[in-house]
């Protein structure tokens, strides 16, 4: 974990992952990238459990691969070129949690982004195969070209969440510039079907 503190804006939902994956578990990062998330995840799930780790770009799932092989934990991983919008056609089974850092790939040309469409898609597989108490937590970057219109379709998303099932956060630096990153954790506190038979 990084140790810059509070400056790293996903200082608190990483405390907060750690406090509820455990050794055995079954967790997805999202957007893999350079694979930073994807290895804090693997040492989170241990040698029992597995990350499943999604990118579409050849160069994420390189460096991920790179990542994971020269830390000696590819074995826990499953690295796939696909988009995460398809999750559920690889996913079937009970997920802890699930990571999802926005925008694009650090060091790239900024052309391939990701986008509203594709994330809710994602994170409706996700909210789906989450056990109770697990969570999503989503890292979101407004910068650069469609992460104002990806950001605000995320914020109409999940304050539509019903309350009773799930309990959404969001944190940001109210310090910093209008468009600085900020993090969305949602955590399911009850099966949609437990709430319906109450609700009845």
């Amino acid at each position: 974990m990084s140790n810059r503190g509070l400056e790293n804006i996903q200082h608190l939902p990483k405390i907060f992952l750690s406090s509820m994956i455990s050794e055995g578990d079954l967790v997805l990062d999202c957007t893999a990238g350079l694979g930073r998330d994807t290895l804090f995840l693997a040492r989170l799930v241990g040698p029992r459990g597995k990350v499943y780790a999604f990118d579409i770009q050849d160069k994420a799932v390189e460096a991920t691969k790179k990542l994971l092989q020269d830390e000696g934990l590819l074995k826990r991983v499953e690295v796939l070129q696909a988009d995460h919008a398809d999750l559920r056609e690889w996913i079937k089974t009970e997920i802890k949690a699930a990571v999802f850092n926005l925008g694009f790939l650090p060091g790239s040309d900024h052309q391939t982004v990701t986008n509203a469409e594709s994330t809710i898609e994602a994170i409706k597989g996700c909210l789906e195969l989450l056990a109770v108490k697990g969570a999503v937590s989503i890292t979101v970057y407004r910068g650069h070209r469609g992460g104002e219109e990806e950001a605000a379709a995320l914020n109409v998303f999940t304050a539509s969440l019903p309350g009773k099932v799930y309990s959404v956060l969001q944190g940001t630096h109210t310090n910093q510039k209008a468009d600085s990153p900020y993090w969305i954790m949602i955590q399911k506190n009850r099966r949609i079907r437990d709430e319906n038979q109450t609700a009845g």
